[in-house]
């Protein structure tokens, strides 16, 4: 089970009905995902997993796409940014996780953020 957080209630419900529709790991604890909009930062995007809890900031749509790409790697256990394992290898100079969220996050904006 995960619990989203985002200051704008409707984008809120977006998020968590993209990630129910692609989370198909379970989890003994609730995992919190934190979304917020910065337009300071100097990327699109990032996201970072403390284990706990899933941080997330963004500052245009497609930013917040390629993201929950990557949340859902995570919840998914595809990905593990802290050891930059991806689907049990891994990579030290490749980052094959990253093809993955550059394919679809025109696709997941256009359907869930738009």
């Amino acid at each position: 089970m995960f619990f989203v957080w985002h200051i704008n209630k409707n984008l809120q419900d977006k998020i968590i009905s993209y990630l129910a529709s692609v989370v198909t790991e379970s989890f003994d604890r609730t995992i919190h995902v934190e979304v917020e909009y910065d337009s300071k930062i100097s990327v699109d995007g990032w996201t970072y997993f403390d284990g706990d809890t899933v941080f997330v900031s963004y500052k245009n749509k497609i930013g917040l796409a390629h993201e929950l790409v990557h949340v859902a790697q995570i919840l998914n256990k595809r990905f593990n940014p802290d050891t930059q394992e991806w689907e049990g290898k891994v990579y030290k100079a490749e980052q094959p996780w990253e093809d993955e969220d550059y394919m679809l996050e025109l696709e997941v904006q256009n359907k869930w953020f738009m």
